[in-house]
C-alpha cells in the first residue's frame, strides 16, 4: 500500500469526522433526511440532494464503506510495519544471542578438544610412569637377587681359600 492512498484515506477520515461533527451540531430535521443523507445512492435525484446538502459537503464524503476501509487498511498497515519492526528487532537480537552462543559453541568444543588431547597425555604419561615403576621393581628385585648370589658365591669363595690355605698346610 503506498503512502498516498492512506494519506487519502486519512483526509476522508477526518472529513467524515468533520461532517459528523456538523451533523451533530444542526438542528434535527427529519429521521428519512438524515438516513437519505449518510446513505449512498446511485439514484439522480438522491445524489443531486446529497450534493445540495444543507451542510454543503460534496456526496462523496458520505461513503463512509469506502472512507472506513481506507482508514482501517492505513491503520492495518502501520500496525503490521510496527510488526514487523519489532519482529524484525527481536529477529536481529536472537541472532546476536545465537551467534553468541555459537560462538561460545565454538569455545566450547575447542575447550573440550584440547580437554580431551591433555586427558589423553596424562593418561598416556600415567601407563610410561606404571611401566618405570614395573621396569624398577623388577631392576629392584634383579638387584636384590644378584646381591644374594654375590653373597652366596662369596661365602662359597672364602669357604675354597680356607679349603685351599688347609691343603697348602697339610701339604
Amino acid at each position: 500500500m503506498s503512502g498516498s492512498k492512506g494519506d487519502e484515506a486519512l483526509a476522508e477520515y477526518k472529513k467524515a469526522l468533520e461532517v459528523m461533527s456538523a451533523r451533530k451540531a444542526a438542528p434535527k430535521s427529519s429521521k428519512r433526511q438524515a438516513v437519505a443523507a449518510a446513505a449512498p445512492s446511485s439514484s439522480k435525484k438522491k445524489s443531486k440532494a446529497l450534493g445540495s446538502s444543507p451542510i454543503g459537503f460534496p456526496s462523496a464524503i458520505y461513503d463512509w464503506a469506502t472512507v472506513l476501509t481506507n482508514l482501517n487498511a492505513k491503520v492495518r498497515f502501520r500496525v503490521l510495519i510496527r510488526a514487523y519492526a519489532l519482529v524484525a528487532s527481536q529477529l536481529y537480537h536472537l541472532g546476536e544471542r545465537m551467534e553468541g552462543a555459537a560462538s561460545t559453541k565454538v569455545e566450547m568444543d575447542t575447550l573440550a578438544s584440547q580437554l580431551r588431547e591433555e586427558k589423553d597425555a596424562s593418561l598416556a604419561k600415567d601407563k610410561e610412569i606404571k611401566a618405570l615403576r614395573l621396569k624398577v621393581r623388577n631392576q629392584e628385585e634383579a638387584g636384590e637377587l644378584a646381591a644374594t648370589e654375590n653373597v652366596s658365591l662369596r661365602s662359597q669363595l672364602k669357604n675354597r681359600e680356607e679349603e685351599l690355605n688347609d691343603l697348602k698346610d697339610a701339604a
